[in-house]
């Protein structure tokens, strides 16, 4: 994943994630030399997918992508399905990401579903993982905060912290934690293997949006007269 298409690539990513966990699948993205068959080379699928009997090498190619670079992806795909003969094991799988145009925005959840995805996350911490959980919970964080904030964060768009605390929407000493959160939540999406989140942490998120939820329930906050910048 690269430049400007690492956030539409991410988010097919993290679509399948359910679906692969719920089969007994962990997901890895940007996996390392030694998790890949050596018949790779230097090469690195954007993610993969691992459990004992089977092995999945996700590749993404991004819509608006496809006409630029559509024929060195496919020459390396290519590449990528015949280094895999040899292992059995092994599959290569495509997904395309939908570019999210001007005009296009994220649906507005009900708080009832944003509340039945904080508690299904809060319940099934432990077996989750706290990585997946930090990425989960933050994703039903940002659903939250469109649902409170619809004239700030109708389409994705970065400073969501910033907006949420410049209306009120979340405490000062929230929007500093939040801030943390947003450097560590970073740095698993893309490859920090090192780095787990603790279970304080995922439940500090989770508080700040049922309480995002609270507040925004019968207050009054208008929409600016003027859209803002970006």
């Amino acid at each position: 994943m690269s430049g400007s298409m690492s956030r539409l690539e991410e988010a097919a990513i993290k679509a399948l994630v359910p679906q692969l966990e719920a089969e007994g699948f962990e997901i890895f993205l940007h996996p390392s030399k030694s998790m890949l068959p050596p018949t790779l080379g230097d090469y690195r699928p954007d993610a993969i997918a691992v459990r004992p009997d089977r092995k999945i090498a996700i590749e993404v190619i991004a819509d608006g992508y496809r006409q630029t670079a559509a024929g060195l992806k496919e020459v390396t795909l290519q590449r990528l399905q015949d280094s895999l003969k040899g292992h059995p094991d092994w599959e290569l799988r495509v997904i395309y990401a939908p570019a999210l145009s001007p005009e296009s925005s994220i649906p507005t959840y009900s708080r009832q579903t944003i509340e039945e995805h904080l508690a299904r996350i809060d319940g099934t911490l432990e077996a989750m993982g706290t990585e997946a959980a930090l990425l989960s919970a933050w994703a039903v964080f940002e659903a939250a905060a469109r649902a409170v904030a619809p004239h700030l964060l109708q389409r994705p768009r970065p400073g969501i912290t910033e907006a949420l605390a410049r209306e009120g929407y979340v405490t000062p000493d929230e929007a500093d934690i939040l801030r943390g959160l947003s450097r560590v939540r970073s740095e698993v999406a893309h490859g920090r293997l090192d780095l787990t989140p603790t279970r304080d942490q995922v439940r500090d998120l989770i508080r700040i949006t049922r309480g995002m939820l609270d507040g925004g329930e019968g207050t009054d906050h208008q929409s600016p007269q003027t859209s803002p910048a970006g």
